[in-house]
């Protein structure tokens, strides 16, 4: 292929683009092309069309989601039309400057600018402007938005994993969007593309989705809990089976199992499963199922299973993701299990039990 078809294929096509700007960016990485970028490019593109301005790209971490969302695509948008303007907003400042800088190194390296020519663009504090007053600009969302207009807002990464534990900074974060965010757009039709990794129910994603606003949401999970289609560039569909990773050469079935046991249960089911799997025990991980049959003249209180007596069993979240997601090891729900309980739950029902059976008494 000569070298002009491949500098048009760069112009025009957003996942070649995306290849192109991670070799610029990372010269001593090698690249691993997979469909989920793919996907990306596909509904991206459509946002540059104008035919969706509201996305949702939900995606387990190390995915390439913000390389390609934050610093990729606006590149390309700019280097196609440079008086386009974008406004990119994080939950931290570290991540802004990050994503800031490396759009900076990839606009103005060598092979961008024979690309883009006329995309000359200068570097101004927080923001990167072109000769035709487009701009990136990048702000944290709790920072001063007054007097800021885009073209198209990117929320990346709103929040941090212990902030998501907060009710009142969720709320916060959900409430500066509501009345702060939206009002930035510079014209009606003018777009929002929201892109994380789950953290809570209530996160931002959840937020708008709860809301029914036309979202499209690609909902990207780490092993996939069902059959999936989804829609490519040019027409095209990828089939997605129950069970298979999003990305092999970034995170094997192995290495999922083992972050699983890392991170826990609950942050394992938001981060790397997008809620797709809802946690039993919630943040402590750790919750005990009650078998039947139980005496009544009897309590146990069995910490593992397998000792043939019925009573309450103690797992962790990880034990029933991974025959639930995995298809790993002995289903956890036997068919005489009469109730799931978090460990205070537990803790409530066998003091309960105790006093009935009069074992306090019996151990004073």
């Amino acid at each position: 292929m000569k070298i002009e078809d491949v500098q048009n294929l760069y112009r025009h096509d957003l996942s070649s683009f995306f290849q192109f700007a991670f070799r610029e960016l990372h010269p001593y990485a090698h690249y691993h092309h997979n469909w989920h970028i793919d996907v990306m490019a596909h509904y991206l593109s459509l946002v540059s069309k104008g035919k969706i301005n509201k996305l949702i790209i939900n995606m387990p971490p190390r995915m390439l989601k913000s390389q390609c969302v934050s610093i990729a695509w606006p590149a390309w948008e700019l280097g196609r039309d440079s008086r386009k303007n974008f406004l990119c907003l994080h939950g931290s400042k570290t991540l802004g400057l990050d994503l800031h800088d490396k759009s900076l190194d990839l606009m103005l390296s060598t092979r961008y600018q024979s690309l883009f020519p006329i995309a000359r663009i200068k570097e101004e504090k927080n923001k990167l402007t072109t000769a035709f007053k487009g701009k990136r600009q990048f702000m944290t969302l709790n920072g001063k938005l007054t007097g800021l207009g885009a073209d198209t807002i990117i929320i990346d990464d709103p929040m941090s994993t212990e902030e998501a534990k907060c009710d009142e900074t969720r709320k916060h974060i959900n409430r500066q969007f509501d009345e702060n965010i939206l009002q930035r757009l510079s014209n009606k039709n003018g777009s929002i593309v929201v892109v994380m990794q789950r953290l809570h129910d209530n996160d931002l994603t959840g937020h708008l989705l709860a809301k029914n606003e036309n979202w499209v949401h690609i909902d990207l999970s780490a092993i996939a809990l069902k059959d999936e289609v989804w829609n490519l560039p040019y027409g095209k569909t990828y089939h997605r089976t129950k069970g298979e990773v999003l990305h092999e050469a970034r995170a094997s079935q192995s290495d999922l199992i083992e972050t699983l046991h890392s991170v826990g249960g609950y942050a394992f089911a938001y981060q790397y499963l997008q809620g797709q799997y809802k946690p039993k025990f919630g943040e402590d991980n750790k919750g005990c199922l009650w078998i039947d049959p139980m005496r009544e003249d009897e309590f146990y209180d069995v910490r593992e299973r397998g000792s043939g007596k019925s009573g309450f069993y103690h797992f962790t979240e990880a034990d029933l993701i991974l025959p639930k997601v995995f298809g790993i090891g002995e289903d956890p729900y036997p068919n005489n299990m009469r109730h799931m309980y978090t460990i205070e739950e537990f803790e409530i029902a066998a003091e309960q039990l105790r006093i009935s059976q009069g074992l306090d008494k019996q151990q004073e």
